[in-house]
């Protein structure tokens, strides 16, 4: 009991401190008012300078909801052409599934390939990265130091053939724009997905999130259908050789028949009837290429993935401004170091008290 009693006395002893801590530093505050009304006031005005001085323009905000699917076609390409060449239909779909997809239409190739799109701004047309280049804040933040880019232009859209000051260039507006660009998908149960621009520009921000989603559509139905272009590819290069040895073959035909009118040699119209045979052969292989061919464009028509905008860029954008959140956390900041100040303060003042009274309590010796 003595134990249990004695812990009980330590509790209370232990929060009337605290409730005498906490009336010593209100009145702390209260005696050093002047000071901590100060140094908040310092803060909030230290704040207030850094939202003057390093504010943001407003920026402009373009969504647009769209779904990406794909055909509903087996094999993409006309029965026994795939086994013909050793092809299938499609690519795989588990690149473009899930997280993959978004990640994909982020990527360093579908942003160059956009970037490097011609658009049409007024009656003029320009490069997509010279436009965003032009319209963005790009020179204002990342090539606040880089003064050279400000007035770069990319004269020409082959990525292959650009020098290492025009690829630097590239590599930058893909980065600078890629953190300006986001997409995710509407709900957990649903196939939509969501494209959102932010740019300080209203007609960059749309121009861009529409050229985007062209440049993904493309791009998509070209990996998609990888396999049935290089088919029809194949179909039109054999059709082409075919149809140059049929005119040949006819060529000759044609000759034969002329000489046999004159000719009395006994292996003319032998010739003449292996001839007909071999031109008959030809020609039958011939419309069996173009025929597969044009199956496998009309397989090409259909099998190409599905892209439908659910819902539009809307005008005008949507602004967001800059919060100007810094005079408040500045406020705050001034009062926290206000309140240190006085607690260092009172306890100098009281360690003064303290020795002085010691001092005074000193026994006097005389002699």
């Amino acid at each position: 009991m003595s134990d249990q009693s004695q812990r009980a006395t330590e509790e209370q002893f232990t929060l009337k401190d605290v409730i005498i801590g906490l009336l010593a530093a209100k009145d702390a505050v209260l005696r050093n008012w002047k000071q901590v009304l100060l140094i908040t006031v310092l803060g909030l005005g230290i704040g207030w300078g850094l939202d003057f001085f390093l504010k943001k323009p407003p920026s402009y905000i373009a969504e647009v909801v769209f779904n990406l699917g794909t055909a509903g076609t087996t094999g993409g390409m006309p029965a026994g052409l795939g086994n013909l060449f050793g092809m299938g239909g499609t690519a795989d779909a588990n690149i473009f599934t899930g997280e993959n997809f978004f990640i994909w239409v982020k990527s360093s190739p579908v942003l160059e390939r956009a970037l490097l799109k011609e658009v049409s701004v007024g009656n003029k047309k320009m490069l997509m990265a010279n436009l965003y280049i032009d319209s963005s804040d790009i020179k204002e933040n990342r090539w606040k130091k880089a003064t050279q880019w400000h007035d770069f232009k990319l004269t020409h859209a082959k990525p292959d053939s650009f020098n290492i000051e025009e690829r630097m260039v590239l590599n930058d507006l893909i980065a600078d724009i890629g953190d300006a660009t986001s997409i995710e998908e509407l709900g957990k149960k649903s196939s939509f997905m969501e494209l959102t621009v932010t740019t300080i520009n209203e007609n960059l921000s749309a121009l861009w999130a529409n050229t985007l989603l062209e440049t993904v559509d493309e791009f998509y139905a070209e990996i998609q259908t990888t396999k049935t272009r290089k088919t029809l590819s194949l179909l039109e290069k054999r059709a082409d050789s075919l149809g140059r040895k049929l005119s040949g073959s006819e060529t000759r035909l044609a000759q034969v028949k002329d000489q046999s009118l004159f000719s009395v040699e006994v292996e003319t119209p032998a010739r003449l009837t292996r001839l007909s045979r071999d031109t008959e052969f030809i020609q039958r292989l011939y419309l069996e290429a173009l025929a597969g061919a044009e199956q496998t464009r009309v397989s090409l028509v259909r099998e190409a993935p599905l892209f439908t905008i659910i819902e539009p860029i809307k005008r005008p954008l949507d602004l967001t401004f800059d919060p100007g959140q810094r005079k408040k956390i500045g406020a705050l900041l001034g009062f926290l170091v206000a309140l240190i100040y006085v607690y260092f303060k009172s306890a100098y003042d009281e360690a003064v008290r303290e020795k002085k009274q010691k001092k005074e309590n000193v026994p006097q010796h005389y002699h």
